[in-house]
């Protein structure tokens, strides 16, 4: 929790262009949880030159500016051989694959799931052919690497086999096979979720979306799927929601993480 409200006031200060705040908060929630780097390299993402009106020189000292959270970590990964104590100090993980994009299609089938009225709400109101297209090449890699049980605790000798409470509660209701099909309900879901907040959406935040996408390509490598690593991305899709034209069109109010103020 303590690393969830450092991110989103690190997503704040990126939003009011405070960029000096905006680091102080991204370090703090890296050293709170390691995965919370990727809240650095989105920032960076939209600090190269090319992607901003910004000067070339601006944008390269922001990239660098953005580079102080990742360094200050670098010492725990000198300490731990890792980017956590256990993954460096146990032979028994040099087993874990490098690249894990089975993990990536869980926890995208399962952000859809959490997310699946807001997704067939954006779905329902404007159909397109390159939304079709995103869920059909979103099922496809569902195919090619389909979820995985988690190696990481069969390795270390636990008997979890979960992946959370999700993947619990679908295997008592549907079972087995029938959890990989709404789980497939779950991609579909997050394809369109992805259409309609990352690429239909106009320029308003643009950070956020440079973050969203740097946390999946960060699961790549990961060592487990679990649940409560959606928790980081939940809230900024649930921000980005509310810049979405068609939702910000309704509503009576503009959405800000900065509470309301007499």
């Amino acid at each position: 929790i303590p690393a969830l409200c450092f991110g989103m006031l690190a997503y704040n200060a990126c939003e009011e262009n405070r960029t000096g705040k905006a680091v102080l908060w991204a370090t703090l929630a890296l050293h709170c949880r390691q995965y919370f780097v990727f809240v650095p390299l989105g920032a960076m993402a939209l600090a190269f030159p090319g992607w901003t009106r910004t000067p070339g020189w601006k944008s390269l000292a922001r990239v660098l500016v953005w580079l102080v959270p990742i360094v200050s970590f670098i010492p725990y990964v000198v300490l731990w051989h890792d980017v956590s104590p256990m993954a460096g100090n146990d032979p028994r993980l040099a087993a874990l694959p490098r690249i894990a994009p089975w993990h990536v299609s869980y926890l995208a089938a399962a952000c859809g799931l959490y997310l699946l009225p807001l997704a067939v709400w954006l779905g329902w109101r404007r159909w397109s052919v390159w939304k079709g297209v995103w869920i059909l090449a979103a099922l496809a890699l569902f195919v090619a690497s389909p979820p995985r049980p988690n190696v990481y605790y069969a390795l270390i000798g636990s008997s979890i086999t979960t992946r959370g409470y999700l993947d619990d509660w679908l295997r008592i209701a549907f079972g087995q096979r029938g959890e990989v099909a709404v789980l497939a309900v779950g991609i579909a879901a997050a394809a369109v979720l992805h259409y309609e907040l990352l690429v239909r959406s106009d320029r308003a935040g643009a950070v956020l979306k440079w973050m969203v996408a740097a946390y999946w390509v960060m699961n790549l490598f990961s060592h487990l799927a679990w649940d409560k690593y959606l928790l980081p991305v939940l809230p900024l899709l649930y921000f980005l929601a509310l810049r979405h034209p068609e939702i910000s069109a309704s509503a009576r109010w503009k959405p800000s993480l900065r509470p309301a103020l007499p």
